[in-house]
């Protein structure tokens, strides 16, 4: 045996020993993990998987908790089989029952609270009170999906569950979204949406995904690592952002003659160097847009008309609700997270001004609008409705999306009057 042979088999030798400590070392740290409890992730990520149509999804029977960093919700989280953030349905729907899609993003899917808690969950459990089984309301909700998203998901599953009636919850953050998605959305020959990858290349990463999806699916490590990574980012971001507007407001006027919106923004807008609607959601309050912006709103809008003409080509009932901001609900709400935004504790939206373009649109396409804010500012006078350092609804808020919902379905004569 030459020398170098010798030198290649102990070198060979040698990254299999160190190989074998590095596993080793990396099962010890998963092993202590799971021991000392470190199974309390923080993230979102660990529940969803890439998407070559949907941009993601939720990942079909995964099992998991979500916890707040500052102790405001610990929830078990449990995806079912369709990929749904709810109990089991069956695909084809049950003769006599009448069934509702919820679609929407986060205030929708509602993981800061318990399942049964959500308020999809809980207009389901409102309706059967008198009917047992009678009615089914199915938690389209998905982080992060917008009105394109909403479309496509229609299209590609909630028709296959053969709907009554879908409901639209629209967000403040739907319109910066969906500029996003646009930009990763392939088109028809009509305009209209087909497939939002997650990324450009991700067809080309198909073939690396089943590991990843194996860490995702099974270490408790690499989710406690990444989202200290995600925290870290988001930590320096914020201290960033505080420096940059601590700059831009110090020089300020105090009396300034723009509209109350731009006074109530100009803190938030100056943390984002001025970014628009485009890439700033909270500029959907502003009462005037950039021709850009306006041209991000008329986009969403094509969405929302495309979600009710398949809804109107397959005999579906809609309603569009816009989800109430918490600061647009009262100056008690949310008051530890709206400054991490920019905002003074005390801040306040009380412009209409997102929830009347929605209705003006609704009225010419001639679609049920639904508008929870009026309520939601008068209950909290007496309780909590969003936690106030996440800003999302706590159980309370979910009750009364709930509650104010099927109140509208009725008096408004959109469910089936028997």
């Amino acid at each position: 045996m030459s020398v170098w042979t010798k030198r290649l088999s102990a070198l060979s030798i040698n990254i299999l020993l160190l190989a074998g400590i590095i596993v080793f070392m990396l099962l010890l740290m998963e092993g202590g993990a799971r021991l000392f409890g470190v199974n309390k992730v923080f993230g979102f990520h660990q529940f969803i998987q890439p998407s070559l149509v949907l941009h993601n999804e939720l990942i079909p029977n995964a099992v998991s908790r979500y916890i707040s960093e500052q102790g405001e919700f610990d929830v078990d989280i449990r995806i079912n089989s369709m990929g749904l953030r709810d109990q089991e349905y069956t695909l084809d729907k049950p003769e006599g029952v009448y069934r509702i899609l919820v679609l929407g993003d986060s205030p929708v899917v509602g993981i800061e609270v318990p399942g049964e808690e959500t308020f999809p969950n809980q207009m389901e459990q409102l309706l059967n009170q008198g009917n047992p089984g009678r009615f089914e309301v199915l938690n389209g909700g998905m982080q992060g999906y917008s009105p394109i998203l909403y479309y496509l998901f229609l299209k590609e599953k909630g028709l296959d569950y053969n709907p009554d009636l879908v409901l639209i919850n629209f967000s403040i953050t739907d319109v910066t979204d969906d500029y996003d998605h646009a930009k990763r959305a392939r088109f028809d020959g009509e305009g209209m949406p087909v497939s939002v990858t997650k990324d450009v290349q991700l067809e080309d990463q198909v073939s690396y995904m089943p590991f990843k999806q194996f860490l995702r699916n099974n270490s408790v490590l690499y989710h406690f690592i990444r989202d200290r990574y995600h925290r870290f980012q988001y930590e320096m971001k914020t201290e960033e952002a505080k420096i940059i507007g601590d700059g831009q407001t110090t020089n300020a006027p105090e009396n300034s003659e723009d509209s109350e919106i731009d006074l109530a923004l100009a803190t938030h807008l100056a943390h984002l160097a001025g970014k628009d609607l485009r890439e700033d959601f909270f500029a959907i309050f502003n009462e005037t847009f950039l021709p850009e912006e306006e041209s991000a709103w008329q986009q969403t809008l094509v969405w929302l008309r495309g979600i009710h003409q398949l809804c109107l080509q397959n005999g579906i009932a809609i309603s569009l609700i816009p989800v109430p901001q918490p600061n647009q609900v009262s100056t008690e709400e949310w008051k530890e997270g709206k400054q991490l935004w920019g905002f003074d504790a005390d801040h306040m939206i009380t412009s209409p001004h997102f929830q009347g373009r929605l209705q003006a649109f609704c009225e010419q396409e001639r679609i049920p609008f639904i508008n929870p804010l009026p309520r939601f500012r008068e209950v909290s006078l007496q309780k909590q409705l969003f936690y106030p350092y996440d800003g999302h609804f706590n159980k309370e808020g979910h009750r009364l999306m709930a509650e104010h919902i099927l109140d509208a379905l009725t008096t408004r004569h959109i469910f089936p009057q028997n």
